[in-house]
């Protein structure tokens, strides 16, 4: 479903088509181009391999008396 027709359902946008059809078009255009760039991005993210942290190392400040601990991550 393109992002227009499923705006379409919604009687703002309806009413946008009537009263100013060339910014709706406009409005309708930008909206598609955004969905899909969002759609890739998702498409991007899913295919990604996201592999832990192997080594974490507790690491402390000399004043901090071990009271405020940081983890140290290395990959």
């Amino acid at each position: 479903m393109k992002v227009q027709e499923y705006l379409s359902l919604e009687n703002r946008f309806k009413m946008l088509t009537k009263s100013k059809p060339e910014q709706a078009k406009e409005f309708f255009d930008q909206a598609q181009c955004d969905a899909e760039n969002r759609w890739q991005f998702y498409e991007y993210l899913a295919a990604r391999d996201f592999k832990k942290p192997t080594n974490i190392q507790k690491q402390t400040h000399p004043n901090d008396n071990g009271q405020n601990l940081k983890p140290k991550v290395e990959v």
